[in-house]
């Protein structure tokens, strides 16, 4: 950006054409931003339309498959705090950093960033294990991937392109 503006502020005589691609790789990038963002906020009110089906007050588990090696964190990284606004709910990922802030869980809880499952891109998580949904009354996955494994007695009540929400069985009370 500040070198398409620098090139467009000398005062020196060139084509104009010259000056317009000075402008490309600023409109690309723009249009390439735009177009993902589009694309995300298109998938997160897909995955917004299905949480307001879910019961007010829930215990809702986030698992967010991320590839360690990747630079950016995607439009969907904080998605299921909306959960909270929309359906007062409680997730994992309410929470910015574990033990840095004033929030805390009361029951002990996983806390943020407890909804990365670090994966490479493309492979399937096994989520049969994922020990915020221990107690959680739902598991909402996003990812690319559908998952290998949900935890068991796990019905998926709605789904969408790269998100899945589950509701999962009741954890005895003995335990």
């Amino acid at each position: 950006m500040a070198l398409a503006c620098a090139v467009l502020a000398a005062r020196w005589k060139a084509p104009n054409w010259v000056l317009a691609a000075a402008l490309v790789p600023f409109v690309l990038r723009l249009a390439l931003t735009t177009t993902a963002w589009l694309a995300g906020s298109a998938q997160t009110a897909q995955m917004l339309a299905a949480v307001e089906q879910l019961p007010r007050g829930s215990v809702i588990a986030g698992a967010r498959a991320e590839d360690p090696f990747a630079w950016a964190a995607g439009a969907s990284a904080h998605v299921f705090s909306w959960a909270t606004v929309r359906r007062d709910a409680v997730t994992n990922a309410d929470f910015a950093l574990a033990d840095v802030h004033a929030l805390r869980r009361a029951d002990g809880g996983p806390v943020d960033p407890s909804q990365r499952v670090l994966i490479e891109t493309g492979q399937a998580p096994d989520l049969s294990a994922f020990e915020p949904a221990q107690g959680a009354d739902y598991l909402w996955y996003v990812g690319e991937a559908v998952p290998s494994a949900l935890p068991p007695g796990a019905q998926v009540v709605a789904s969408g392109a790269g998100w899945r929400i589950a509701r999962l069985a009741k954890v005895p009370a003995s335990r």
